[in-house]
């Protein structure tokens, strides 16, 4: 969708709902050149009791990559109700609250909005990301599990979607290849090697509901607890979320070192090997002091390994075909020079992987 339809999206949605914005830059959800998934604006709106609330406005179309704020603030709404509020002292990572959505048509073009709290801007898990303690590197993993535990599975599937990992991945490597062969020709030469790495490793792996992102840009921390800022939870193969995490360290530590250094693949293996290792130590101590069974652990730590390089080795290929050539964040205020340099990194990793996986 073009900028301009959904900046007039906007101007209406404000005449008629009663939306204020803050007079800052609305931020654009990009999907390619020229094309916007969704618009968000921060703002204000009348609460209860003449109150002002501070709010952000959602606001998408119906096309193909449009998102459906209408679904998204269902979605939100029951997640919320799910979470115990006993869980929020263990930093379970909730939405904020949702306040209105709707649907508006104007000219044959189909809005959908949402309007949800504004939370105000606090610190994040990593505070000088992508570096960390070990303080902080237990405090994100107690983060995760204790919302993988808690994460209800009960949402309704979207047909469109994949159920099975198999076919998730499956899927995924079709639409990052798609992209890839006009702007990557030589990454997706190598998708044969990917996809066996992948199938090869991940027998029996299940699928949960988690976010469909869960990085440290991606979770904000206010008034003693964790805000999600992503759109919706999706269903993903068990481990996602650590693989997404390591993926979004990984990405800003390509960006904030100097990858001719020699042995810097090396130093970037051990702190990832490091976050593994403290996933797999955390899950253990809260499985110790859990009662039930909890399926989303893993007692085999060389399975846990494993199934965790495979989930990240889709992300490998999926930052190669599409991230870096269309310079999505955090590679869009990047040279050329460094562009080249970041994807040799990159391409290092994909053959490290892929030989953690048994593939060469």
């Amino acid at each position: 969708m073009q900028e301009q339809v959904l900046r007039e999206g906007l101007e209406i949605l404000q005449k008629d709902s009663g939306f204020r914005t803050n007079n800052q830059p609305a931020y654009l959800v990009k999907s390619g050149p020229d094309n916007y998934r969704a618009l968000i604006q921060d703002g204000f709106c009348n609460g209860p009791e003449g109150t002002e609330l501070c709010i952000k406005l959602y606001l998408s179309c119906n096309e193909l990559e449009g998102i459906n704020f209408t679904e998204v603030a269902k979605q939100h709404r029951f997640y919320n109700q799910s979470i115990s509020p006993v869980s929020y002292k263990d930093l379970v990572v909730r939405y904020p609250i949702v306040y209105n959505d709707g649907i508006m048509v104007r000219r044959d073009v189909m809005f959908t909005w949402m309007i949800e709290q504004r939370i105000p801007e606090g610190l994040r898990l990593l505070l000088n990301y992508p570096d960390s303690t070990l303080e902080e590197k237990v405090r994100v993993a107690k983060v995760y599990w204790h919302t993988a535990v808690n994460f209800p599975q009960v949402f309704e599937t979207d047909p469109s979607e994949a159920t099975t990992a198999q076919g998730y991945f499956m899927g995924k490597l079709r639409e990052w290849t798609k992209i890839g062969e006009y702007i990557a020709p030589e990454v997706t030469k190598r998708r044969g090697m990917v996809q066996k790495g992948i199938l090869n490793n991940i027998e029996s792996l299940p699928m949960f509901w988690f976010f469909r992102l869960f990085q440290n840009t991606d979770i904000i921390l206010a008034d003693n607890r964790g805000y999600m800022l992503d759109f919706y939870p999706a269903l993903k193969p068990k481990y996602f979320g650590i693989a997404c995490w390591l993926w979004g360290w990984s990405l800003f530590w390509s960006v904030n070192n100097k990858l001719n250094q020699l042995g810097i693949l090396n130093e970037w293996e051990l702190e990832f090997d490091s976050w593994i290792n403290i996933f797999f130590g955390v899950q253990l101590e809260i499985a110790r002091i859990s009662t039930g069974n909890l399926p989303v652990f893993e007692e085999n730590y060389f399975r846990f390994r494993r199934l965790i390089w495979a989930n990240f080795l889709e992300r490998v290929y999926a930052t190669l075909c599409v991230d870096l050539p269309l310079r999505r964040s955090p590679f869009n205020d990047i040279n050329d020079d460094q562009v080249r340099s970041v994807q040799e990194f990159w391409l290092s990793i994909l053959n490290n992987v892929l030989f953690k996986l048994g593939v060469s």
